[in-house]
Order: C-alpha cells, then sequence, then structure tokens
C-alpha cells in the first residue's frame, strides 16, 4: 500500500467528480502499477513545476508529494526556478527522490523563458506543465499514458478543481470540453496545466516572451497551427489554488496574428465586459437575407416592443420579418398589423390557424413564407440591448462548420436567465437533466461553444435547417425542440455557437407558462444518449458544488431543490421528511 503523506491524507481528492478516501486511491494505484506493463507505449514524462516567489514550504511539499505518489513510474521532475529559498530546497531535500532536480533560471525574470531554459533539459518525449501548490492526482500521469496508445496525441488536458489555501477543500470544480478551437479563440479554456510533445513544443519555438502574461494562450494557439492533435481527458487530474483572472491587456493582438497567420477572416478585439471577441468579416455575406421569424398569440404591447428592438438590430446584412399570428384576439392582432406600417424592412403578417405547436409554426413559416438563406428565431419576449445584433449573428453562419449561434439573455431585472445549457445527473425520474446556466461565473460572458442553445433568440443557415430534418414537431413540439434540433447539429459535425457578448432580455416563460413536459425529456434521453453522455461529462464549466442562494425564498424556491434532485448525501436526513411535504412537492415540479 502506497504511504499517503501527511498533508495529502484528507486532500479533497475526486478524480471522477465523486469524493476518495486515501483507501480508494491506494487500491487504485496498486491496480495501475500493476497494468502499466500492459500499455504498448510507455512514454516518459518530465513534469516542469514553476516555483514562484511566494511559494512556501507546505505548498511546494504538498506538490512534490503528489508527485511522488503517481502510480506511472517514467517520469522526472524539473523545478523550474530562479533563486531557491531555504525552505524549498529543505522540502526537495526531504524527499531524496533522483527524480526531483532544479532548473535553475539565472538572470530571466520571465516564467515562460525559465520554461523554455528547463525544457531544453528535459529528458521526457512529453512536457507536463505545473505551478507550485498545485497537486497531479496519484492516476494522472497514468491517465495520460493512457490516452497516448494508438494514434496518440500531442496536447493532453484534464478537469480541474480549485482548491482552498489549507488544502482541505474543493472550492470549485471546472470541466473543460472536447477541444474547441473556437472556445481557444476567446478565452484560455485550458488553463496552465497540460501535456505537451517534447517535439512539437520545440518545432512551435516553445513560449514566446513578447506574449507574456499570455504566453501559455499564444502557445496553445501556435501548438493547433501547428497541426498539434489535443485531447481532453474526463478526470479531475489537477487541483490548483485560486489564480487572480488576467486582464485582455495585449491577448486582442496576439489572437489576431494567429487569425492572421492562418488566413482566417476576422477582427479581434476586446469588449466592454473585459472579454475577448472575434468578429468575421461581413463581405462575403453582401447578397445574403436573414428571415427573422417571430410567432405571437395576443400580448401585442410584447410584440410592438420586439419589433422595436429588432429594428435597431438590422446592419449590413439584408433582414426580413415573419409575424406568425397563432389565433390572436382580433383587437391585439389590429395593434400589431398597425405597428408593421412603423417600419421600413420588409415584414409579412401571416396566420397559422392551428393549435399552437412551436416546433410545426416555425418549420411551416421557415417553408412557405421566409425568403432569407439565413434564419434567425426569435421570442416576441425578447429585446435586445444595443444594435446590430444580426450581423454578429450572421457573420459565423458563413462558415459550413456552424450549426446553430445564441446570445446571452437575461430577466428584466438584469440577473442572467441563460448563459449556455448544462447537464447533470438529477430528478427523481434518473433522467440526464438539461438546464440552462443561471450563473456568470460559468462563463456566461464568454464567447463559446455549446452543445445547445436556446431558440427564444438563435439563428441558423436555411441549409442547416434543411440537413437536420427541420424541427420535430411529434416528439420534441413545445419542450426540448431546440435541444433535439442542436443535437442534429452535432450529429452532421457541425458547433454550435454562444456569443456572450451580445445580450437581450428574455421575459422568460411568459408566453406559454412554466409547464414541465417530463415525456419530452424522457424522449430526449432515448433519442440522443450518446451527446448527453459527452455532455455530462465534458462540457464547459459545469460545477459539482451547488451554489444555494443565502435568502429564504432562494434556497426553498431553488436551491434545496436542485440540490436534493442532484441527490447529495449530506442532505440525506432531511430527504425523507420533505418529500412527505407538498409544499417540497410543488417546488421540486416546478423547478
Amino acid at each position: 500500500m502506497p504511504d499517503f503523506p501527511r498533508s495529502l491524507r484528507h486532500f479533497p481528492w475526486a478524480t471522477f467528480g465523486r469524493p476518495e478516501d486515501t483507501s480508494d486511491l491506494a487500491e487504485k494505484i496498486e491496480d495501475q502499477n500493476r497494468s502499466v506493463r500492459l500499455l504498448e507505449f510507455q512514454p516518459r514524462f518530465t513534469v516542469l513545476l514553476t516555483v514562484k516567489p511566494g511559494t512556501n514550504g507546505r505548498q511546494l511539499g504538498q506538490s512534490l508529494a503528489s508527485l511522488r505518489l503517481q502510480s506511472y513510474p517514467k517520469f522526472d521532475v524539473l523545478l523550474v526556478a530562479e533563486n531557491p529559498t531555504k525552505a524549498w530546497t529543505r522540502e526537495l531535500n526531504a524527499y531524496k527522490d533522483p527524480r526531483f532536480k532544479w532548473a535553475l533560471s539565472g538572470t530571466s525574470r520571465l516564467t515562460c523563458s525559465q520554461l523554455n531554459a528547463a525544457a531544453e533539459k528535459a529528458s521526457g518525449s512529453y512536457l507536463v506543465f505545473m505551478e507550485s501548490g498545485s497537486v497531479l492526482a496519484p492516476s494522472a500521469l497514468f491517465e495520460w499514458a493512457r490516452q497516448l496508445q494508438g494514434e496518440g496525441s500531442d496536447v493532453l488536458y484534464c478537469h480541474e478543481v480549485q482548491i482552498d489555501r489549507h488544502g482541505k477543500r474543493a472550492e470549485n470544480f471546472l470541466s473543460k470540453p472536447e477541444f474547441s478551437w473556437f472556445d481557444l479563440l476567446h478565452f484560455n479554456y485550458i488553463g496552465g496545466n497540460f501535456v505537451v510533445s517534447r517535439t512539437l513544443f520545440e518545432k512551435v519555438g516553445g513560449f514566446h516572451p513578447d506574449a507574456h502574461p499570455h504566453a501559455e494562450h499564444d502557445l496553445l494557439l501556435r501548438l493547433y497551427e501547428a497541426k498539434g492533435r489535443f485531447a481532453s481527458v474526463s478526470s479531475f487530474l489537477y487541483y490548483h489554488l485560486e489564480r487572480p483572472r488576467l486582464a485582455i491587456g495585449s491577448l486582442p493582438a496576439l489572437v489576431q496574428a494567429h487569425l492572421d497567420r492562418i488566413g482566417f477572416p476576422a477582427a479581434a478585439e476586446s469588449h466592454k465586459l473585459k472579454t475577448m471577441v472575434v468578429k468575421p468579416h461581413l463581405a462575403a455575406l453582401k447578397n445574403s437575407c436573414i428571415s427573422v421569424i417571430i410567432c405571437f398569440k395576443n400580448n401585442a404591447t410584447w410584440t410592438a416592443r420586439c419589433l422595436e428592438s429588432l429594428s435597431k438590430q438590422i446592419g449590413a446584412v439584408n433582414a426580413e420579418v415573419i409575424l406568425v399570428n397563432n389565433q390572436s384576439r382580433p383587437e391585439e392582432f389590429e395593434v400589431i398589423r398597425r405597428e408593421t406600417e412603423r417600419y421600413a424592412f420588409p415584414i409579412k403578417l401571416v396566420d397559422y390557424p392551428h393549435r399552437f405547436n412551436y416546433a410545426a409554426m416555425h418549420n411551416w413559416a421557415i417553408k412557405e413564407h421566409a425568403q432569407g438563406d439565413l434564419i434567425f428565431l426569435l421570442n416576441n419576449d425578447v429585446f435586445f440591448d444595443g444594435k446590430y445584433a444580426l450581423d454578429d449573428f450572421a457573420r459565423w453562419l458563413q462558415f459550413d462548420w456552424v450549426g446553430t449561434v445564441g446570445c446571452r439573455l437575461n430577466f428584466p431585472d438584469g440577473s442572467l436567465q441563460y448563459g449556455g445549457m448544462e447537464a447533470s445527473y438529477g430528478g427523481f425520474n434518473r433522467l440526464v437533466r438539461i438546464r440552462h446556466i443561471t450563473n456568470t461565473d460559468n462563463f456566461a460572458l464568454q464567447n463559446k461553444e455549446v452543445f445547445a442553445g436556446t431558440f427564444a433568440a438563435c439563428a441558423f443557415t436555411r441549409k442547416t435547417f434543411e440537413a437536420a430534418g427541420e424541427m420535430d414537431p411529434f416528439d420534441f413540439y413545445n419542450n426540448f425542440g431546440d435541444v433535439a434540433f442542436n443535437f442534429e447539429c452535432l450529429r452532421q459535425g457541425k458547433h454550435n455557437l454562444y456569443l456572450g457578448h451580445l445580450c437581450a432580455e428574455h421575459l422568460e416563460s411568459a408566453s406559454q407558462g412554466v409547464r414541465y413536459n417530463y415525456w419530452n425529456e424522457c424522449r430526449l434521453e432515448e433519442e440522443y444518449p450518446e451527446i448527453l453522455q459527452r455532455m455530462i461529462r465534458s462540457d464547459l464549466g459545469y460545477n459539482r458544488i451547488p451554489r444555494l442562494p443565502l435568502t429564504l425564498k432562494g434556497l426553498l424556491g431553488s436551491g434545496l431543490p436542485a440540490t436534493l434532485a442532484e441527490n447529495l448525501p449530506w442532505l440525506t436526513p432531511l430527504k425523507n421528511s420533505l418529500k412527505r411535504s407538498r409544499l417540497f412537492n410543488r417546488l421540486i415540479h416546478s423547478h
């Protein structure tokens, strides 16, 4: 049995997203020790452990202890530092491990220059970047070696956990998606811990000091340019302290240089939200037209406000509006008819005489009335901020690899209503649940790739609509039809995008209430199990630690039902009594 050092005996290990104690890990380490010989390809790793000023001996010791626990034996460690302190030297000497050595940087103070110099001394064929104070799961190197079997990969990364400064508690879980160039354009979602082929690292010239403090991001973009094969290991293998958020600074210039090198026609710029935005050029869309489909029933004031907002969003790309009336009262319809006379852009007012069926109505409007090669679905209770949003949707639709394009939605009070979608196990029906991201911490302000997006405001091309087989008016007539359509795009190899810099106000569920049809969700799981499995294991930013609102209303109305649905063990004593509560049942079913 491996001997766990005191500093790691009560560490919040959670390799697969569930708590692990040292007995679990010891058994896994022994099992993997026996399995190493079965690996056909046994790469050697060199861990470049950056030791920055301010690191104390305990933090460095914890990092070294985690490396000593590795179940995969073929590695060495170079500690990258400028001037080692006595505390650092004492920690290193305590282990008496010949695999641990200093790689002193002399006079260089830039971490990226220090790492380049250290990489020249590496003996491994793969470099692992790690910073002091962070911890690798005992199975990390084994999992990476396993990933490199077969055709192999050039760049590996994994999920990570943010820990408290004492190394006793997990504060934040960060899931990372399968490789996404779109995400990497806008922010470094891979982070500072990754594995790279030494050959490829040397081919691209290592880190560029002039890219500081975004040298890691710049390196990853250049590895992509060099046709590096990226792979994600969907386990929580890296544990680190909270990091300060980097200012945008020189990042737009670095991304622009990358776009220019690969010949991608776009401009990189910073946004007032302190995020990166990449905007493809519109020249290719000069002959395009975007058909905006707005369905309504009564609530003329909403539709009028929606049209007023939309009028400010039409820019360089031509647009037409199809207003679909679904049996409104005559007086409400007349208000809308008069409203259409106010605008210069084409508006077609049509009647859909059948019962409300979201999918059927939109299929009919697109096929029978829309003329555009681009389609934009817009709820009549969505009102955009700013100007020329339609151009930003259209920019990305000129590329065949794009499926749908959506945006951020806020409630009237300014709080986040939709920042993408996430999946989790939960509910008494034991389904994979799909829900809106409602916390801005979860990359909601960033432009990112998503598995699915809401149709409250969503754009796609007519070709995509036809290739996806339209919307499903039978199984997903109202609920989850947007998710199913997005999943069909994924099946075609397309990528669904979310533009966090674009925002609109949404009166969610105002038009059709809050009714939830669980049978639609059951059908979704039957039809798309593989995609849901990928989503639940590698969706960007999904945090397994629930955020309970610190108000009685928020706790009872949202936090507690959601937490119970996740079946979290520390609430088990409360569950039976709460299940019998009539109030709780109302809350959980309306959640």
